[in-house]
């Protein structure tokens, strides 16, 4: 088996890791605001989406772009790469 060779903070290709700078800014705002409040089928709350959609650098999708597809953001209004 390889041994694991960790990557330093100033990898430049962390910067545009997706799962990475999505899991940065979760945490940011956990630090920030306290947990992440879940509704009844375990999804985040209505309040956590809406500072997703404006906070994470989507790939393809801008705040606005998703805010189009209705003014009440679900996990399935953020395409991915794969159904766009």
């Amino acid at each position: 088996m390889m041994p694991f060779k960790p990557l330093p903070v100033s990898q430049p290709a962390l910067h545009y890791a997706p799962m990475l700078r999505a899991t940065v800014l979760m945490i940011d705002h956990v630090e920030a605001n306290g947990p992440v409040g879940l509704i009844a089928s375990r999804a985040p709350k209505r309040y956590f989406v809406e500072s997703a959609a404006d906070a994470f650098d989507w790939e393809y999708y801008s705040a606005p772009d998703v805010y189009a597809v209705d003014k009440v953001l679900n996990e399935s209004d953020f395409p991915t790469r794969d159904t766009a």
